[in-house]
């Protein structure tokens, strides 16, 4: 997981962990989030961490935030070091995880299993074609197509899906289809090394997924990677999720 957590400092006092999840969750999935409080109380100490389930995300993270609330704040890799010695004192000074900050969210935790991330999307499309086309296999409870600052379309989308059964059936059918014109991939929308773990849980009979060809889409479509980072090639991070299709 080296290199999958970002240092964010310079944060007010009066950052929250729900906060800084929403602003960095608009870059891609975040698998973990925290500000890192007072002792005693639930003023920031001016610093929090956040953990990407992609490569990628990080990086895109890097580049594009760097505001927080208004403010400018500095945004870095979290070195090993950093991160443990945070730890520990977050456990003896009361650091804000954010199970305890999202209590009112707590029962939706479990179904972040449940989310599917489309690639490779239409700029045509709007949220509301997304819902309508895969709430036909399940309960859509959300739908979100991230933007960049020009209020752009980034060209990928998350879907979020009442249950695991249900997501996996929209999967499995929707993986390679035609939205608007475009052949999207569909996947899931967390760490690889996560999805192996909720495989049995997926829906019965569904066979072992191949892995993602979405790679291929843009050149298929003449779509060029202007947004997207250059794929890893390297062995070590086989583990991460494949570069997302730009515009």
């Amino acid at each position: 997981m080296a290199g999958l957590t970002l240092f964010v400092g310079r944060l007010p006092p009066s950052a929250r962990s729900e906060q800084l999840e929403e602003l960095f969750s608009q870059v891609g999935p975040v698998k973990q989030c925290f500000v890192v409080t007072e002792k005693g109380s639930k003023a920031c100490r001016g610093f929090g961490y956040v953990t990407f389930s992609m490569l990628e995300d990080v990086q895109r993270a890097l580049k594009e935030i760097t505001t927080f609330e208004g403010c400018k704040i500095n945004v870095t890799i979290a070195k090993k070091k950093q991160r443990n010695k945070s730890k520990e004192k977050g456990e003896n000074e009361n650091s804000e995880p954010p199970k305890k900050e999202l209590k009112p969210k707590k029962p939706k935790l479990p179904d972040k299993k449940a989310r599917l991330i489309i690639r490779n999307l239409s700029f045509k499309c709007s949220e509301d074609d997304l819902k309508t086309v895969f709430a036909q296999y399940g309960a859509v409870l959300e739908v979100n197509i991230p933007r960049k600052p020009d209020g752009k379309m980034r060209g990928f989308a998350f879907v979020q899906f009442k249950n695991l059964l249900e997501a996996g059936k929209a999967l499995k059918s929707m993986n390679m289809k035609e939205i608007k014109g475009r052949t999207v991939a569909v996947d899931w929308a967390v760490a690889k090394d996560k999805y192996k773990n909720t495989q049995s849980a997926s829906a019965p009979g569904e066979e072992k997924r191949p892995e993602p060809k979405h790679q291929e889409l843009g050149k298929e479509n003449g779509r060029e990677e202007k947004d997207m980072e250059e794929e890893e090639g390297e062995e070590d991070d086989t583990e991460e999720e494949e570069d997302e299709e730009g515009e």
